[in-house]
């Protein structure tokens, strides 16, 4: 019998002592099978026949082999005792020297690209940068993004634990995942307790509950391979089906409904476009945004009303924060949107009392009204103004100084435009890769997680001209005050 792609790649990592916990255990399960053994027992032998060649080797370590897998171990002396007649036992003869090359760093395999109103188990991971080295990822609530380097973008809803097992690889102890599988990536893996997934170029969503109930396999389009723990025969789910298998009491694979309204398919947008009505009246007018989605827990919680477009500014009389049509949260503040000299206070935020969260329908309400232009009555012109509100959680409160400290980049009108804010609180601006001097005298501080970037304007009747900026999260910065789309983070 020919032995799989998968038995010889599992099989040279278990000779390099290169497998992790997940491919220990799935070799472990292809060597019940005499015929994998078998391979099993004539690749150690050959590795340990191999002469050394120490004239040809670059730096290495000689180690004794490390006999991790005790079941493996047991099951290879029952079959060398009965098939190739060597006797296992004690023996004063030394180990078999074996060669071992040094250990090439352990690229990263998998990047958490983004975070809504996540909640920790214990605490956030060192870095999210993963590989197969790392922590598993444990959520108690909340929405992560997890994007593998082969391309493959997933989303995890918590309570959920995963771990990175590879470029294309992962396992899911529980929670909701939905992959999203490019082309080229194809192959994609997860494994779970009683089976695993492999797709075959698609969107596919699973659900492996924290109650050992069983595990529900859905496929929105294209198809995967659903392979039963201890069998060799997947089983393919196409477009539109869904199944059970598995759990506490090992249930039987069975055709279900797909449930696809119960998973998370998109990462949810925190902007909200916004426009006054084209009206004549001064009356403020009530404008409501549904952020169900952004909601996930008790906590602080902050609307930033921006302007994007239009030639008046906005004043801002307060906020609400409402749960099924109950005010829950209020910010009874006026502020000012508009471009940078009339922006002011355009930020409101919100406190949500553990007792007073629970699923449901989350809004936001706040009232608009157009300021008079100078020289002007409200009534002789028709308001110009729109923009977008967006909607953050409490990782935009917490930045410091050294959050800020690098440069970040934004487009603008097909524009390529840098920001970089050094340690000595000074700053610099490029635009297409060329320093402007426009920044020259300019200075920064933060304070409440918000840096104000203030400079001399002389096109300003207020000589000074101030910018404000809030994080998103720590590799995406906010304009508060300027009609641009957010920054990123960049390595010079």
């Amino acid at each position: 019998m020919k032995p799989s792609p998968e038995l010889i790649k599992l099989v040279d990592q278990c000779l390099a002592n290169s497998l992790s916990r997940t491919e220990m255990a799935r070799l472990e399960e292809l060597l019940e099978h005499h015929d994998n053994l078998h391979y099993y027992i004539e690749m150690a032998g050959i590795e340990a026949s191999l002469p050394v060649a120490f004239d040809q080797a670059p730096a290495v370590r000689i180690k004794k082999p490390n006999h991790w897998l005790k079941p493996l171990a047991i099951a290879a002396a029952v079959v060398f005792v009965f098939t190739l007649g060597h006797q296992i036992g004690h023996s004063n003869k030394p180990d078999p020297i074996v060669i071992e090359q040094a250990p090439a760093p352990i690229a990263h395999s998998a990047t958490i690209t983004s975070l809504i109103g996540v909640t920790w188990e214990t605490s956030a991971p060192n870095s999210f940068q993963l590989n197969s080295q790392s922590q598993p990822v444990t959520i108690e609530s909340g929405l992560i993004e997890l994007t593998f380097s082969s391309g493959v973008r997933t989303l995890i809803e918590g309570p959920a634990k995963i771990s990175v097992t590879g470029d294309n690889h992962a396992y899911l102890t529980s929670g909701r995942l939905v992959a999203d599988v490019p082309k080229g990536a194809e192959g994609f893996t997860v494994d779970y307790a009683s089976g695993r997934v492999v797709d075959i170029g698609t969107e596919f969503a699973m659900h492996v509950p924290q109650n050992a109930q069983p595990v529900e396999i859905g496929v929105f389009r294209g198809a995967v391979e659903v392979y039963q723990k201890n069998t060799e025969t997947p089983v393919k789910l196409i477009k539109n089906h869904a199944i059970t298998h598995g759990g506490i009491r090992n249930q039987e694979l069975a055709s279900v409904p797909f449930r696809r309204e119960e998973y998370i398919r998109y990462l949810p947008s925190r902007e909200f476009p916004w426009q006054l009505p084209r009206t004549t009246t001064s009356t403020p007018t009530t404008q409501e945004f549904d952020v169900s989605h952004l909601v996930w827990k008790s906590g602080d919680y902050l609307a930033i009303i921006k302007w994007m477009h239009g030639r008046d500014a906005t004043r801002i009389h307060g906020a609400e924060l409402l749960l099924n049509g109950t005010v829950v949260a209020t910010d009874q503040h006026t502020g000012v949107t508009g471009d940078t000299p009339m922006a002011k206070d355009n930020t409101f935020t919100f406190s949500v009392p553990e007792d007073r969260y629970q699923r449901g329908t989350w809004t936001l309400r706040v009232k608009l009204s157009a300021i008079d232009r100078p020289n002007s009555t409200l009534g002789n012109f028709t308001p110009e103004s729109s923009g977008v509100l967006l909607f953050e959680d409490f990782h935009a409160l917490k930045a410091d100084e050294q959050d800020f400290v690098g440069t970040w980049e934004y487009r603008h009108h097909d524009t390529i435009h840098r920001r970089t804010f050094h340690p000595n609180r000074t700053a610099s601006y490029s635009v297409n890769g060329n320093t402007t001097a426009d920044f020259a005298q300019t200075r920064w501080s933060v304070e409440n997680g918000v840096l104000s970037l203030t400079f001399p304007d002389s096109r300003s009747d207020l000589k000074i001209k101030q910018e404000r900026h809030r994080l998103h999260k720590k590799q995406e910065i906010i304009f508060l005050n300027k009609p641009y789309r957010n920054g990123y983070a960049v390595k010079e």
